[in-house]
């Protein structure tokens, strides 16, 4: 990664915290630009902190049975539906106000599948903002985990 610090490169390390403490010098005063791979190497860090990969793999168990659940029970337009209440949540509504409309003998298939949407809408989100910092030369600034 590359250390900069009033607008010009100042080095290039691969442990800033190292390079922080010898040159005697705080966060706040230098940017970082990753390199690509660094930079999918942190976004993986991050997602996987907040989003492991054994949540990943029960999400998509609990998306196929609770899809086959409502599908089965006759529920028309279900993906527009989902993708309609992940976008209330990240529109500013809480979960139980996009889940207010939802028959009680659903509630519960729908909470999951929304909680669903709403992960993977973040997990997009956050490889969204990897592409721009890259693109943009800047670190990254990673959306909050939602849930």
């Amino acid at each position: 990664m590359k250390v900069m610090k009033d607008g010009r490169v100042i080095a290039q390390v691969s442990d800033l915290q190292n390079f922080l403490k010898e040159a005697n010098l705080s966060r706040d005063e230098v940017r970082v630009l990753y390199e690509p791979h660094e930079a999918e190497q942190l976004a993986s860090g991050y997602i996987y902190t907040h989003y492991p990969q054994t949540k990943q793999n029960s999400d998509l168990a609990d998306k196929l049975y609770y899809e086959n659940l409502l599908k089965a029970a006759g529920v028309q337009n279900l993906e527009a539906d989902i993708v309609a209440k992940v976008q209330s949540f990240y529109d500013g509504k809480s979960l139980e106000e996009v889940l207010a409309d939802v028959d009680e003998n659903h509630k519960e298939a729908y909470e999951q599948l929304t909680k669903v949407g709403i992960r993977v809408a973040w997990v997009q989100q956050c490889k969204r903002e990897l592409k721009a910092a890259i693109a943009e030369e800047r670190e990254p600034n990673f959306p909050k985990y939602p849930l």
